[in-house]
């Protein structure tokens, strides 16, 4: 038997929603009862079973059911006992999609429901709804087969099989039928009309239907009111077909963006056609085969929902922007944006409604716009003399939440910029950090157990609030204390300046977060579609995610994306003929955590990764001390040969801190200041090198 601390749900959790239409309660699961507008509330049952009578299992001490409309999300305590709890949702008007999840609560441990990856919450609507297609797979009817010549298994299919199981290669051409029993006369003429010369096989919730890349007007128009009626039934692929029965498909077997996601053709037609991106000119850029690339194109052309996870690294070299322009282009030529697990993630801290007004005051500037220094530059600013087009010498700084000595590119310059005698440099601080090192006033800063703050999030919607679980030790403050006390100092006397950490808290969002609830449970979900741009909506002057930008044409720039060449290319220095990219190592956290002595001991000590075949070149063994240099500096550490690295290319995995390193000094002695091709952005991935062995 195991631990019931170890077991705290030993239970079968089994939630119904109890549809007033049948005399026993429907599983919630199944998420298809038509609920009845107006009127009572929906009763909601939540039934705890052991599983197993022989293995000891924790009480449920609550459970919660949070139930969404729209944006609006609710929260209801149910009551019971016994394994039983029962509570209520309010009665909605018809047409209403109600999302549901359960949270139960064992012992300080909690289970959501539903538990899968799929799905974070139950469904039902309000209303009536008709089916416009259903089908008894089991009875292969309507044209559908399953498995292939042989009979073999395999999915269902539309049309012959053509004799291999699984997803075939190709579509198949057939004609959509629809049950003639469920289907109004309108409907049914327009189906009948519906032909798929590349259909492809989408799955929604159990249900296989076909997709029809470019259905006419007829259909779209026949459909429309139905459509109105069931967006929670629609089966998604067709949904999407009919969405767009006047758009041209740019990839065959899929539907296209819809209208409102397509970038203006009177637009994008003549630079389009001027333009060539051919597969083969990828792979001969990226050094990939050029069959990958295909077939990359192929998985996310002929999935749905497909979704991209980018992150900041494709961003650090010359033509990052571009880059970046080109995948968020990819969602709307498949119609990815549309699905709630479909587009591009890169960070959601910009859905946050943050009132930087209200924070950063700009009115007190009186129409002055103070001097903004790169911090990706700071290496040479710092050692700017006064000129009219820089501007006034760099004479005082005060470092705070970062260490840019370990962290900022060429960092001999900044080094030099930090040390020199009439720099004024105050850093707040928990560590002795390298950037503390140069600073002539260390001053302690509150952790996060100290202090008040509101964090906004990289992968999530929920803002967060972060309460002081301590008073602050010793002498420590909290930066905004820091500067509370300067601007007294400085005899400011306007009214913000003395606005307290939690003031400030509460007027981060304003209105638009319910403060109690951040004080009540520490979080509150900021809300919103689970698709934001499923109807356009881009942050773009036409409101649709263009392909061609006027705006950056009008600056001189290409207003179409396209490949931007390093700065500093492979292959294009016989002196320094390695690509090095600086990863951060796995243990820290850019810099930071690099004082913790038990993540060093794991990280082992500053490593560059090579590939046997560049490390048999040049006579380094796995393991040897290395000096890898350029025209920036050099620095030394230690060799781990590995096919982790491509060859032609070595990792040298960051950030340690520059007094650990073997010569006081990191990876960033050799990455360089240069920008990027749009937002002034760092471009650490993009730097030419050469490695030697350096003996002990």
């Amino acid at each position: 038997m195991e631990d019931a601390a170890r077991t705290p749900f030993n239970d079968a959790v089994a939630v119904r929603l109890l549809d007033f239409t049948e005399t026993e309660a429907a599983p919630l699961e199944a998420g298809l009862a038509d609920l009845p507008a107006g009127g009572a509330p929906y009763p909601v049952e939540v039934k705890a079973v052991r599983l197993y009578p022989q293995c000891a299992a924790t009480a449920i001490d609550h459970v919660d059911l949070h139930y969404r409309v729209g944006a609006q999300s609710k929260q209801v305590e149910l009551s019971g006992a016994d394994g039983t709890y029962h509570g209520s949702i309010p009665a909605m008007p018809a047409g209403t999609a109600l999302n549901y999840s359960i949270l139960t609560s064992a012992g300080g441990y909690a289970r959501s429901l539903p538990d899968n990856r799929a799905d974070d919450a139950y469904s039902a609507f309000v209303g009536k709804t008709t089916p416009l297609y259903c089908n008894d797979f089991e009875a292969q009817i309507d044209g559908w087969t399953f498995g292939d010549a042989k009979g073999k298994k395999g999915d269902f299919q539309w049309g012959t099989p053509i004799g291999k199981s699984g997803d075939p290669p190709a579509a198949f051409s057939g004609v959509l039928k629809m049950p003639a029993a469920t289907a109004t006369p309108a409907i049914a003429s327009a189906m009948k009309t519906v032909r798929q010369p590349k259909a492809g096989i989408a799955q929604d919730r159990g249900v296989e239907a076909v997709s029809a890349p470019s259905p006419p007007a007829a259909m779209m128009a026949a459909l429309s009111e139905a459509w109105r009626s069931m967006p929670n039934h629609w089966p998604n692929a067709l949904n999407e077909a009919i969405r767009q029965a006047d758009t041209p498909s740019p990839i065959s077997a899929r539907p296209a963006a819809s209208p409102a996601m397509s970038c203006a053709r009177a637009k994008t037609a003549a630079p389009v056609a001027a333009k060539t991106a051919e597969p083969e000119r990828a792979a001969q850029v990226c050094g990939i085969p050029v069959e990958q690339i295909r077939q990359l194109a192929r998985d996310y052309g002929t999935t749905q929902p497909a979704a991209i996870r980018l992150n900041y690294g494709m961003q650090r070299v010359h033509g990052g922007a571009n880059a970046v322009r080109a995948v968020a282009c990819l969602p709307a030529l498949t119609g990815a944006w549309r699905h709630r697990a479909g587009g591009v993630l890169l960070s959601s801290s910009g859905s946050f409604p943050v009132d930087r007004t209200a924070l950063q005051r700009p009115d007190l500037l009186a129409g002055r716009s103070p001097r903004t220094i790169n911090m990706v530059t700071i290496g040479d600013d710092l050692l700017r003399e006064s000129s009219p087009a820089f501007g006034p010498k760099i004479e005082a700084l005060v470092v705070y939440n970062s260490n840019p000595v370990a962290v900022a590119p060429d960092s001999s310059k900044v080094v030099r910029g930090f040390a020199r005698e009439d720099l004024f440099t105050v850093v707040l601080e928990h560590f002795q950090t390298d950037t503390a090192d140069y600073a002539d006033y260390v001053l302690p800063a509150t952790t996060q157990l100290e202090h008040w703050d509101v964090h906004v999030a990289y992968g999530h919607t929920d803002v967060l609030l972060n309460q002081p679980a301590i008073a602050p030790l010793g002498q420590a403050r909290s930066n905004t204390q820091v500067f509370r006390d300067l601007a007294a100092r400085m005899g400011f006397t306007e009214s913000c300046f003395q606005d307290s950490d939690e003031q400030l808290c509460r007027q981060a969002y304003g209105a638009k977060v319910d403060f109690n609830q951040l004080l009540e449970q520490g979080f509150a979900p900021l809300g919103g579609p689970d698709a934001p741009f499923a109807e356009g909506g881009f942050p773009t002057p036409s409101g649709k995610c263009e392909f061609f930008s006027e705006r950056l044409a009008e600056q001189g720039l290409d207003g179409l994306p396209d490949h931007v060449p390093n700065h500093e290319a492979a292959g294009t220095s016989a002196q320094y003929p390695l690509a090095m990219i600086s990863p951060p190592a796995r243990n820290f956290l850019n810099s930071t955590f690099v004082n913790v002595k038990s993540l060093r001991d794991i990280e082992g000590r500053p490593l560059l990764e090579i590939h046997p075949h560049d490390a048999a070149a040049r006579g380094i063994q796995d393991g040897s001390v290395v000096r890898v240099f350029n025209g920036r500096g050099s620095y030394r550490c230690h060799a781990h040969v590995s096919e982790r690295a491509r060859p032609g290319v070595v990792n040298g995995l960051g950030i340690w801190w520059r007094k650990l390193g073997l010569d006081g000094s990191n990876v960033n002695q050799l990455t360089s200041q240069a920008l990027t091709d749009l937002g002034r952005g760092p471009t650490f991935y993009d730097c030419l090198v050469e490695v030697e062995a350096a003996g002990a």
